[in-house]
């Protein structure tokens, strides 16, 4: 018996559905997969003191912070020092006795945990040298809704003490993730967060930064082939804390308009600017954004 006749683009789209159904993905599904977020990843880990800091409401003094920056937003409810542990040069381990997120503690820079303990000494064969991470710690993409398991990371190796400060990300941020900010930018119309390794205050005076900084900073865009580099307005989301030792490791540029059509590629600043928690001042800055 003859099949009945199909018109030819209906056949089309039924042998299309046929093939999608046996390889078991339709076409939404696969446009859903491409757009899954990046797994989380850890950005830097990098050692900020030595025997200067010690646990909110603690009664051991005299211990180092280390803080940990991920490419996602952290929950803090998930958090367990526990699940921190670090590597000494000599083989010996040690876990945070507390992991927090402060200075950076408002609820669009939950991306550091500052780690803080006995983690060693800078000298030979005391040095922390690597971070390990077990535990069920939750996460979610920056812009994301849904908290949902970090899974398993890889061991990163610490960037030492004496070493300087440096970008590790930079995003734009939304109304929704800027709404309630109360450091936010009072000027502009184009916000991007810029995130460093460690705390950071002006070099060398150890105050919140100033106009120096903000002069130097620049935000790269590309448009249409072109190469856009926006100076900023204003610097924000500083005087967070009752002293400026305690600045976190985040600025936010207040850019006037950027075209709707240009994409953030990278930051920039100069050297000798800002210093960490150790006094080391930075290096040149040219910034890549991942992704």
């Amino acid at each position: 018996m003859d099949s009945p006749h199909i018109p030819s683009p209906l056949r089309t789209l039924l042998i299309t559905l046929v093939v999608a159904l046996t390889a078991g993905v339709l076409p939404g599904v696969a446009a859903a997969a491409a757009t899954k977020p990046a797994p989380a990843k850890i950005l830097s880990v990098a050692w900020g003191s030595s025997n200067q800091t010690a646990c909110p409401g603690g009664t051991v003094a005299n211990l180092d912070n280390i803080p940990v920056v991920f490419s996602w937003f952290i929950r803090p409810a998930s958090i367990r020092p526990s699940d921190f542990t670090v590597v000494r040069e000599d083989g010996s381990t040690v876990q945070a006795t507390c992991a927090i997120q402060y200075p950076p503690d408002e609820r669009n820079e939950l991306q550091t945990v500052n780690m803080i303990g006995d983690f060693g000494e800078p000298i030979a064969g005391q040095r922390p040298v690597e971070l390990r991470l077990s535990g069920a710690l939750q996460g979610r993409p920056i812009g994301g809704l849904r908290w949902r398991p970090v899974g398993r990371l890889a061991p990163h190796p610490i960037t030492q003490l004496e070493a300087a400060p440096f970008i590790v990300d930079a995003w734009t941020l939304t109304p929704r993730l800027y709404a309630g900010d109360r450091n936010r930018c009072t000027t502009g119309s184009t916000f991007v967060r810029v995130v460093w390794s460690n705390g950071i205050t002006a070099y060398s005076t150890g105050a919140e930064v100033g106009s120096a900084v903000t002069d130097s900073y620049r935000a790269v865009y590309t448009q249409a082939g072109r190469r856009l580099s926006i100076a900023p307005l204003a610097v924000a989301d500083l005087n967070d804390h009752s002293a400026a030792a305690m600045a976190d490791n985040m600025h936010d540029l207040c850019l006037p308009a950027v075209p709707r059509t240009a994409l953030l590629r990278g930051i920039t600043l100069a050297a000798d600017l800002v210093q960490d928690p150790n006094g080391d001042p930075n290096a040149a800055q040219r910034f890549f954004v991942r992704g």
